[in-house]
Parts: structure tokens; C-alpha cells; sequence
């Protein structure tokens, strides 16, 4: 978000304080917004000025800040499918187990399954708690806590 907040800016010829003009966010908002310290949850208004004072298309702040995490409910599905299938191998491999080499195979799946379920739950609180990671995890950027007001 920074770097494109602050590329817009380059492209439009402006200054920061032009940005307000325009029906943008106050000026110390821009800047900070530029650096990349950028709040964890920013109001619906200020969305919108950054998308006018930026010359952006509405909704591109939103986008960015707020992408769509629809998909995650089916990988939730798809992850609990594969945990379901994989105790179900664990129980057979451990029945039929004659010199204990499918109860080593068990614990590592289990291994693994336990590693899933934390990705998984990770997601969730992620989503939850409206931490976007592709925000979270973009160079340059750091995400501030707290809601500032314009």
C-alpha cells in the first residue's frame, strides 16, 4: 500500500498536502501511510479519501488493505478432509501394524496433521481478528495498532 500510495503521488505530481485538496486524508495520514505505518484497521472514510486524494479507482484502498478471504473457508474444508482421511490412516496403519513401523508412520502423520491444525487455526484468527496477512507480510510495510481518526 505504501509504495503505491507513494508512486500515485509521483505520478500525480503533488504533494502531500495537495493530496488533502483533493479530498484526501490529512497530510501527517498521508505521510505516515507513505512510510508504511499503516493502522490495522482503518475506517470506512478514510478509505475513501485515499482512493479520491490519490486518484485511485473506488475501492482500491479497501482492496488492498482488506483483501477478500472468502477462499479460506474452503481450505478450512479441504484441510479438515485431509485430517479426517489422515486419522482414519493412522488407525489402520496402527491396526495392522505388525513390527511397529506403521505406528512410526502414524506419529509422523500426526506430526504433520498437528502442524496443519495450528496453520489452521492460525488462518482463522487471522480472519477473525481482520489481520490480513498478504498486508501483514508486504516489504516496507508495517502495521501499526490502534484505529486514528482524520
Amino acid at each position: 500500500m505504501a509504495a503505491l500510495l507513494v508512486r500515485q503521488r509521483d505520478v500525480l505530481g503533488i504533494s502531500a498536502s495537495s493530496i488533502v485538496g483533493r479530498g484526501g486524508p490529512t497530510k501527517p495520514t498521508c505521510l505516515a501511510y507513505e512510510a508504511g505505518r499503516i493502522p490495522v484497521r482503518i475506517n470506512d472514510e478514510t478509505l475513501d479519501k485515499i482512493d479520491v486524494g490519490y486518484s485511485l479507482d473506488p475501492g482500491t484502498a479497501r482492496a488492498i488493505l482488506e483483501p477478500d478471504t472468502s477462499f479460506l473457508a474452503d481450505l478450512e474444508t479441504i484441510v479438515r478432509n485431509h485430517l479426517e482421511a489422515g486419522e482414519r490412516a493412522i488407525q489402520r496403519l496402527s491396526e495392522t501394524s505388525e513390527n511397529g513401523e506403521g505406528k512410526e508412520r502414524a506419529d509422523d502423520w500426526l506430526r504433520a496433521n498437528a502442524i496443519l491444525q495450528m496453520l489452521l487455526d492460525s488462518r482463522r484468527h487471522q480472519t477473525e481478528h481482520r489481520e490480513t496477512p498478504a498486508a501483514t507480510s508486504l516489504p516496507g510495510v508495517s502495521l501499526v495498532k490502534g484505529n486514528k481518526q482524520d
